[in-house]
């Protein structure tokens, strides 16, 4: 004895199946459709891709010297006597401070008028380079008492400098004598590492970078540790959510783009609401500025209400649709069973 019409149920099944896969489909496709996507952007020239060269006019570099059995620090400081013409003081403190003077002309980058320990007349400085050299260019610096020696440039180099971050460098090898090599920054042209090969290769130097007050060029953008994440708030509650990203160098402020509603701590990435929200998804952009400028930026929403959509849970339209699959693939088996 059979307890069902197999017709009715046969029709039944049908029409379920295809009702189902209908609700299935539509929730997928409005949910979609419906998601807020909108958000007020920052104007892509706020990102600054390049920092302003340094002028000669007062640039310090110390650097840690070595030569012989000796060590110590490397002062070199300008200071403008004309328009092309800048003058420079070196103090060496390896062994007996030494200190000596010279003019610098920018647009050649020769040095004269020597007085004190200091290198060959009419040679050129080996603190700095032009900036538009490019590989396999020779370029002319002069080391210690010997005059020119012609520098190949070889790579560039991305170096993480103390104090700084990434930068991009020049590397330089002496033509002249073999295991002379120098670091220097593309942006601005001075060098940060160096070693000075002289005598047919018996003697060397080595500078190494300490110190500036030039502004050299940060290349890595920062990072979100974690990723900024979407919101839900009580409505009449008070909203706080703190960011934070981390660089090689260090974070130089936070922004966002909703000034009107919600407020950032520049120095800590801490966020509330600057007025009462009202049931709305509010779309803010987060940005994190290191201190050169490199950004790495967020978009989250802050849902104001007391339950969320549905389509805001993570995964829903993936279950919905595993679960009328699973359902039609049933009631289409029992059907089957049924006809036996």
């Amino acid at each position: 004895m059979r307890f069902f019409n197999l017709n009715k149920l046969k029709y039944i099944s049908i029409i379920s199946c295809i009702l189902i896969l209908l609700f299935s489909f539509s929730n997928f496709n409005s949910m979609n459709m419906n998601k807020d996507t909108t958000t007020t952007s920052f104007s892509d020239n706020l990102k600054i891709s390049q920092i302003e060269n340094y002028f000669f006019d007062g640039l310090n570099i110390r650097h840690v010297i070595e030569f012989s059995d000796e060590s110590g620090t490397s002062d070199i400081t300008y200071s403008k006597q004309t328009e092309n013409f800048y003058g420079v003081a070196w103090t060496v403190t390896a062994g007996e401070p030494e200190y000596s003077t010279w003019i610098t002309d920018i647009d050649t980058r020769i040095m004269n008028g020597q007085v004190g320990i200091s290198f060959e007349v009419d040679t050129h400085t080996p603190f700095w380079i032009f900036t538009n050299c490019s590989a396999g260019d020779e370029i002319p610096i002069s080391v210690d008492g010997e005059g020119d020696h012609a520098f190949n440039v070889t790579d560039e180099l991305t170096y993480n400098l103390p104090g700084y971050g990434p930068i991009e460098l020049w590397e330089l090898k002496d033509l002249d004598n073999l295991g002379g090599i120098a670091w220097y920054d593309k942006i601005d042209g001075f060098l940060i590492n160096g070693t000075f090969v002289f005598a047919g290769g018996s003697e060397s130097y080595n500078f190494t970078f300490m110190d500036s007050n030039a502004r050299f060029k940060d290349i890595l953008d920062p990072f979100w540790d974690p990723t900024p994440s979407n919101q839900i708030v009580k409505p009449g509650t008070y909203f706080t959510y703190n960011v934070h990203a981390n660089d090689l160098g260090t974070i130089d402020r936070y922004e966002i783009n909703d000034t009107d509603s919600f407020y950032i701590n520049s120095n800590t990435g801490l966020i509330i609401n600057n007025t009462i929200l009202e049931l709305d998804v509010y779309g803010l952009e987060i940005i994190a500025y290191d201190a050169a400028n490199n950004t790495c930026g967020a978009i989250i929403k802050i849902t104001v209400g007391n339950i969320p959509k549905s389509s805001d849970i993570p995964g829903y339209e993936l279950n919905i649709f595993i679960i009328t699959m699973i359902t039609s693939i049933f009631i289409i088996i029992f059907y089957k069973k049924t006809q036996k």
